[in-house]
């Protein structure tokens, strides 16, 4: 299911995977429900970080 995504995921990538817009997407990552890096005004989200919020959900 992610193998045509890269390592390090995008918010719009992110949004894409998950089918939600992308002020649903700034708000999981705001609320800290998915574990992601800031830099910047950039966020970074790894592919490992998405499979464990999947597993707890």
């Amino acid at each position: 299911m992610l193998e045509q995504y890269p390592d390090i995921l995008k918010p719009k990538d992110l949004s894409t995977i998950l089918r939600i817009s992308m002020k649903q997407t700034y708000a999981l990552l705001h609320a800290g429900v998915i574990e992601h890096r800031k830099i910047g005004r950039k966020y970074f989200i790894t592919k490992i970080a998405l499979i464990q919020f999947f597993s707890t959900t």
